[in-house]
């Protein structure tokens, strides 16, 4: 997923800073905030076995890594 989702965003400003295990932290433009479904459905198909769905969950923050809110940005 991670190597997809590099692919998927290369022309894009929006860039993957760091991986934390399971989870990965973007720093992205207000205006690529459209970005977020494409990349969450690239994260949740990548493993094609179906009797074992994956699931992606969004958080964001204008303020800091800490200061997290759950969901995509409105």
């Amino acid at each position: 997923a991670l190597n997809r989702v590099a692919a998927f965003l290369k022309p894009h400003e929006t860039r993957i800073v760091m991986q934390i295990h399971d989870e990965l932290l973007f720093e992205g433009v207000e205006s690529e905030k459209h970005l977020i479904p494409e990349i969450k459905h690239i994260m949740e198909t990548v493993y094609p076995y179906k009797h074992l769905p994956l699931t992606c969950s969004v958080s964001h923050s204008y303020e800091s890594w800490a200061d997290k809110k759950e969901g995509a940005p409105a």
